[in-house]
């Protein structure tokens, strides 16, 4: 085994349990859950949502929106957008 591929692997076992640690502190400060027959389907469908939500925008739209509705739509989406970038 040559120097570098030593190198890479001893990376990698260090990334690995520095992930595990973190994990295992994220889990520590979240404590403990049991999932029941009750809230498994609420809870997972909660956490498949929240990835796709994140990355969503919904504008309100509809047919009887008047030229004032629009512009503040769109002043609404330019502040919300200014913030994110600043």
């Amino acid at each position: 085994m040559s120097a570098i591929s030593w190198l890479l692997v001893l990376s990698g076992v260090l990334l690995n349990a520095c992930a595990q640690l973190l994990l295992k502190a994220g889990t520590n400060s979240v404590g403990t859950f049991s999932f029941t027959a009750d809230n498994v389907w609420p809870i997972g469908l909660k956490l498949a949502s929240e990835r796709v939500g994140a990355g969503i925008i919904s504008l309100p739209l509809f047919p009887g929106m008047d030229e004032d509705d629009v512009e503040r739509v769109c002043a609404a989406v330019s502040e919300v957008l200014r913030g994110a970038v600043s």
